[in-house]
């Protein structure tokens, strides 16, 4: 038959030890491989490519829209246009999804040979 077994921590000590074991945060890399065992899927991937590629700007409801399901506050804004309206960037707006600590930098391969660009020369090749 079917059977169900309900384990329940009793003392003090092994909810501790049961909330460091099982937070997630602690077990993103494999302890057998050393690898993640985490990952960003299509969804997030596209988004983060689709919000730092070619800086694309986002007017004051976008930001608000996207803001609003993030829990996020609204930044100041990156500059103004032509016409005086404000405008956030998408390199601007990815950053609040990273930890304040985190700085990294590093170079991509976003350049084709044919069209006479360097390495570097793109300002999409540096996030």
């Amino acid at each position: 038959g079917d059977e169900m077994n309900l384990h329940v921590l009793q003392s003090q000590e092994a909810r501790a030890e049961a909330k460091v074991l099982m937070k997630v945060e602690e077990h993103i890399l494999s302890p057998r491989y050393g690898g993640p065992i985490i990952g960003m899927l299509h969804d997030h991937i596209t988004a983060a490519f689709l919000l730092t590629y070619q800086n694309p700007s986002f007017n004051e409801n976008e930001v608000t829209y996207l803001l609003s399901k993030l829990n996020y506050s609204m930044p100041p804004p990156a500059g103004k246009d032509k016409n005086g309206v404000p405008y956030w960037l998408g390199k601007q707006l990815f950053s609040l999804t990273l930890p304040s600590d985190l700085t990294l930098e590093f170079r991509s391969n976003i350049w084709s040979k044919g069209d006479g660009a360097t390495p570097g020369s793109n300002p999409d090749s540096t996030v």
